[in-house]
Order: C-alpha cells, then structure tokens, then sequence
C-alpha cells in the first residue's frame, strides 16, 4: 500500500515537472519567436531609414537629439544636418552615427541592439566645414574621416574617392591612414574593389604587384587584366597570371567562370571539358537542371554537354 501510495506520489511528481518543463520550453519558444519578429521589425526600419537619416535627428526647444540620445552642446536654433552623419550649428560641427550590434545574452537567439555615437569635433570650423560624400568632412584647415582629424590631409585639395579612401594631392587616405607609396593625383577607383594609379594596383588596402598597373582593366569576380595579361586573384590576394586569350576573354555573370574563344576557366584554372561556346553560368543560378537528379542538382553552370559545380563536371555528357 505505502509503495503504491510513493509510485503514485512519484508519478505525480514527474508528471508536474514534465508540464512545467514544456510550459518552459514553451513560453522560450515563444518569446524566442516574439523577439526575432521585433529584431525583424527594428532591423526593417532602421533599413528604411538608413538613406537620410533624416529621422534620427530631432530638435527641440530643450536640445538637439540623434536616435534619442542628446547630442552634447547642440544649439537648436542654428542646428542643421550635413549629410547622414555630419550636422553642426553656430559654434560647433558634430558626427552622429548608430548601429546595430548583436547581444548574445541569450545563447541562441541574437538581440540586435543599438549602439549611438554622437561627438562634438572640437576642431571643426563650422563656418567652413562641408561634409564630403557620407563619411568625410573637411574645413579650410583640416580633412576629417568619421569625425576624427586626418593627420597631414590638405583640405584645400582633399577629395573623396569612395566610402573606403579620400585623396589629396600628395596622399590618398584609408581612414585616417596614408596608404603606402600612393600617388594622389593619379588614385582612382577601378571597381569591383581595385584602385590604382599611375604605378600600382590595390585589391583595397592590399598592393598587387602587377607590371603596368595603370592599364588595368577590373572585371569583376576576382578577375582583372592588363594590356598584355589576364589576372585572377585568389583568396590570398597574390595575383595568378592566366594562360588566357586577352582579346576574348569575358567573365560569367554567375559564381567565379570566365571564358574565352578556346577555353573555360573557374577561378584561375581550365575546365578541360567544357566548350566555351555553350557554356553558360547565369547570376541567378539555372533554371533548367533536372528536378531529383542526385548528379547535377547542385550545378552552378552547364553547357551543351554537361553541368558542373565549382568548375567539376558533375555527370557524363547529357
């Protein structure tokens, strides 16, 4: 009888920690899904509104606030915003930025929080102050990067050449780094991440050492030539010279595959099978691979033969 009694008492006792444990687990489940609606929600938003940042800003007649946090000493009645990140007013210049900034206080759902910055740069003419694309700045005495004085810059010949470099006439500037062995006068944005000038080619911040770097041509997915080369740069940023010919050499839309008139390339090696007339690598992925096919279902590209993935041909000729 006592047995059956404590059977039934432990039975009881299971039965309650196993509804609490699953009312747990339920109330995380969702709250977990509550809190990635409203990061999606919060994230969505802050999108929206990333272009002008115009809404960030509010000015009242207690004091001037960027995303609800006071900017120090801003005057009200002269505030005005100079780009997304720059604003000044009579007596000041000011740089004003937010992200958002993953908190893993929760181990597996991320909370996205925001992170306000909001200086007063102490050195700022705001009478001559410009802001110069959306991340520079400069006045008649100095050049400015994310609010922060450029050591060296000349203002009067300062410009912006992307989000990622500025240049005068002496230096170009990463940040508020010089770039090493750089010419100003001559820097200039090649795309898809290159710069060069007269006598050198950089991937970024990273110098290629690349004969006649001022005939360089970018073309897009790590692929680059000169008047007299074709180039592929690998993951380690060395240049690889490519057994290409230069005339009729195009780069595939989709993942790293170039072709010319005799060959196929996937990053800086030929892919022997296949027939550089039909080959084919669309940006968008094909849309034509055989629903349930075990051999090609992961293609990336074909040609009238055969379809391959990663420059593998994935199955014999069609």
């Amino acid at each position: 009888m006592i047995i059956g009694y404590m059977r039934m008492g432990f039975f009881k006792i299971g039965a309650l920690a196993g509804a609490v444990l699953l009312a747990t687990g339920g109330a995380v489940a969702f709250y977990g899904i509550y809190r990635v609606v409203k990061v999606g929600k919060r994230m969505s938003r802050w999108m929206d509104n990333a272009n002008t940042h115009a809404d960030r800003y509010r000015v009242e007649a207690r004091g001037v606030f960027y995303e609800g946090r006071p900017i120090p000493g801003a005057d009200p009645a002269t505030f005005s915003q100079l780009g997304k990140y720059y604003a000044k007013d009579n007596n000041s210049v000011f740089y004003c930025s937010s992200d958002l900034v993953p908190d893993f206080s929760l181990i597996f759902i991320p909370i996205f929080r925001k992170s306000v910055l909001t200086v007063r740069m102490e050195t700022a003419d705001p009478g001559t102050f410009a802001a110069i694309g959306d991340l520079h700045g400069k006045d008649l005495r100095a050049a400015y990067y994310k609010g922060e004085k450029i050591p060296g810059a000349d203002p009067g010949t300062f410009e912006e050449v992307d989000a990622f470099f500025a240049k005068d006439k002496r230096s170009v500037y990463h940040g508020l780094d010089v770039l090493p062995e750089s010419d100003g006068r001559a820097f200039r944005a090649l795309g898809y991440g290159y710069y060069g000038d007269q006598r050198s080619l950089w991937r970024y911040d990273v110098k290629l050492a690349i004969p006649r770097a001022s005939s360089v041509t970018a073309l897009g997915n790590s692929y680059f030539k000169s008047d007299r080369h074709v180039y592929y740069l690998g993951d380690d940023s060395v240049p690889v010279m490519m057994d290409a010919d230069i005339a009729t050499f195009e780069v595939c839309a989709g993942q790293q595959y170039a072709k010319d008139a005799y060959r196929v390339f996937y990053k800086n090696r030929i892919v022997p099978e296949a027939d550089p007339r039909s080959f084919q690598s669309p940006a968008r992925g094909l849309d034509d691979v055989p629903a349930g096919d075990p051999h090609v279902n992961l293609a990336d590209a074909k040609d009238g033969r055969r379809y391959y993935y990663m420059g593998e041909a994935l199955s014999p000729e069609k």
